[in-house]
């Protein structure tokens, strides 16, 4: 059985339930208090899988970090490359999928008020604007060793990193401007849509209310009719610049969290079709995980070049093009309604148990600080052993990056984080109002955590 069903689809009431305020501790970063016990499995469940997700990630980035893409010329683990590129792109858009319906499960059963969801904001602003400052000096520094100092890189990353954007690198060429920071990009992508949550759930319940039980599935099959188009479109083209416009674009990427926050929204109101098929997902999803898996291992070995000029589908402008990947975003959203699937059932995840939230701050800060680190690491390594020697040992290489920058990273999270968030907790909410007049202006006051909704109002007026 599924665990999200509270409203009664019939008669869209409320249903009477008899909650008691229980916690979800996560060490000293964060602390979220549920109406019931199953709600805390849940949430458990859901960052512990996206917590694996992170991991996929920073270890596909990592081995494409240690090759002949950046940093490793001839490195011995380029026959790795063409498979991590493809779990890249279908791990990222599983998180999305994912982040989305944990993002909008904290929303609606925290009996907090958004003084928990905003100190998680807050966290991740705060390594966002870390991640900047540190990339420009590192990455500055770590491109004049290598002769590719240029000022517009520089530029680039401080307006990402002032704004969250993504997707305003528009060529392929190793000529032309591109991030220092070029894998934080997933959780650039999740600030935004995590601020707008509010507003995009309240659209929901008013496409319900207006147009009945047909508004929720029109807002989901609107959201993968983009992505299966998008994907034909890039499959097709794929001597263009289309997928490689959209990828780490933060446009593109709230769509596929929206997918998380409808799947949430037609769970919640007990929409039998979803839950049925949620069900059916949770006994055999296991089985399209690994299909996955095997996809990924197909491309094992297949030869790696690298050619700046040529247009074709890639996520970043080092990778090689992608010439055979049919459905290459929209399976990826596939796998994420996959993983909510699998972390609704009863059975708690045991691996991290209370101690998952906290574990999924240190992997989003590891994923915002990652290109910093990982280049001020490697320039260390090639000072003490030479350049040529840190090379012919790559896989070496890529082992100990991770290591050593989980032990930099948690240190900054439980001593450095607490110090600058509470130094920068008047400038952000400074910047919060500014974003409050610019994208709620109809609105006469900010939405508040389990304030009255549209179908609520309707419900109260019509007893």
């Amino acid at each position: 059985m599924l665990q999200n069903c509270s409203v009664d689809p019939d008669t869209h009431e409320l249903l009477e339930n008899t909650t008691v305020a229980t916690e979800l501790k996560a060490g000293e970063l964060v602390q979220l208090t549920f109406t019931e016990e199953k709600d805390i499995d849940t949430a458990r469940n859901l960052s512990v899988v996206l917590s694996l997700l992170l991991v996929l990630y920073i270890a596909s980035s990592t081995i494409t970090f240690c090759s002949s893409a950046l940093t490793v010329p001839g490195s011995r683990l380029d026959s790795l490359l063409i498979t991590v590129d493809l779990s890249t792109i279908d791990t990222t858009s599983a998180m999305m999928v994912v982040t989305g319906f944990l993002c909008t499960h904290v929303y609606k059963h925290s009996t907090q008020d958004l003084a928990e969801f905003r100190r998680i904001f807050t966290f991740l602003v705060v390594d966002m604007w870390v991640s900047t400052l540190l990339s420009c000096l590192v990455g500055s520094v770590y491109l004049m060793s290598l002769q590719r100092f240029r000022i517009m890189d520089i530029l680039l990353t401080v307006f990402e990193g002032l704004t969250s954007l993504r997707g305003v690198e528009f060529s392929q060429s190793e000529k032309t401007p591109h991030s220092l920071s070029p894998f934080s990009w997933p959780v650039l992508c999740v600030i935004i849509p995590m601020y707008l949550l509010p507003q995009t759930y309240s659209f929901n319940e008013r496409i319900h209310l207006y147009l009945g039980s047909y508004g929720p599935y029109i807002l989901i099959v609107t959201c993968f009719v983009w992505i299966v188009t998008l994907s034909i479109i890039s499959s097709v083209y794929h001597h263009s610049s289309i997928f490689f416009w959209h990828a780490s674009s933060m446009g593109y990427r709230m769509i596929e969290f929206n997918i998380g926050t409808n799947m949430f929204y037609l769970l919640h109101i007990q929409d039998p079709v979803t839950c049925a098929f949620m069900e059916w997902l949770s006994r055999y999803g296991h089985l399209l995980v690994l299909f996955m898996g095997f996809l990924w291992w197909s491309e094992f070995g297949h030869p790696w070049k690298f050619d700046q000029d040529v247009t074709c589908t890639r996520l970043y402008y080092f990778n090689a093009c992608l010439l055979h990947s049919p459905g290459i975003l929209a399976r990826g959203c596939v796998l994420g309604i996959c993983c909510v699937s699998i972390s609704l059932q009863k059975a708690p995840i045991s691996c991290w148990k209370s101690t998952s939230l906290d574990n999924l701050m240190i992997l989003s800060s590891f994923v915002l600080l990652f290109s910093p680190l990982y280049m001020a690491t490697r320039g260390i390594l090639d000072i003490f052993f030479s350049a040529a020697s840190v090379n012919q040992f790559s896989p070496v290489l890529a082992l100990t990056l991770p290591a050593l920058c989980t032990i930099m990273t948690r240190a900054y999270n439980f001593r450095v984080k607490p110090i600058v968030t509470r130094e920068a907790g008047d400038i952000l909410e400074e910047l919060l109002n500014l974003l409050r007049r610019l994208f709620v202006r109809s609105s006469s006051s900010p939405p508040q955590l389990h304030s009255e909704t549209p179908l609520e109002t309707e419900q109260t007026s019509g007893r």
